[in-house]
């Protein structure tokens, strides 16, 4: 049996493509953006025997998130990556919804937001600040919404008035 080299050289390039393609975790498509801002990622459930550490990168190699799943879900503490190699966000899922203390980073590394979730809910006190890491607002939510006296600052961290609501 005479083969050619080539079709047999195209034969096993396929293969290895296949397999490559075969052995991915997930496609870069399993996070996306919540409808009200972009900077907010969820992590669509696995397959429901899916459990322990996963991982995503960006087209260009770099992390993009990394956390684990227990029975399909997104479970215990993510972290979520800028394509520079910077944290975006950080926190715990509980049964695949936001949970507990979370932090939201600009693409500079900077603080962007700090609080608490419960199943996926802002609650308890809250910190936003400016690109340039002052403080810009602090107060409380009560099921995502805001509550008591909300103090607001300038961004060179000068106070700038409050809101009762």
């Amino acid at each position: 049996m005479n083969r050619n080299p080539l079709s047999l050289l195209v034969i096993l390039l396929l293969l290895v493509i296949l397999v490559d393609t075969g052995c991915r975790k997930h496609s870069r498509d399993d996070i996306a953006p919540f409808p009200s801002d972009t900077s907010r990622f969820f992590v669509h459930t696995a397959p429901p025997y899916y459990n322990g550490y996963h991982y995503s990168h960006y087209y260009d190699g770099s992390l993009r998130h990394e956390g684990n799943f227990k029975n399909g879900v997104a479970s215990g503490h993510w972290k979520f990556y800028w394509p520079n190699g910077l944290l975006m966000k950080e926190g715990n899922y509980n049964n695949g919804r936001m949970s507990g203390q979370w932090k939201f980073f600009y693409p500079n590394g900077n603080l962007k937001e700090e609080g608490n979730y419960n199943n996926n809910v802002r609650s308890g006190h809250w910190k936003f600040f400016h690109e340039n890491g002052v403080l810009r607002t602090e107060g409380n939510y009560n099921n995502n919404r805001r509550t008591g006296r909300w103090r607001f600052y300038y961004p060179n961290g000068q106070f700038s008035h409050q809101i009762d609501y």
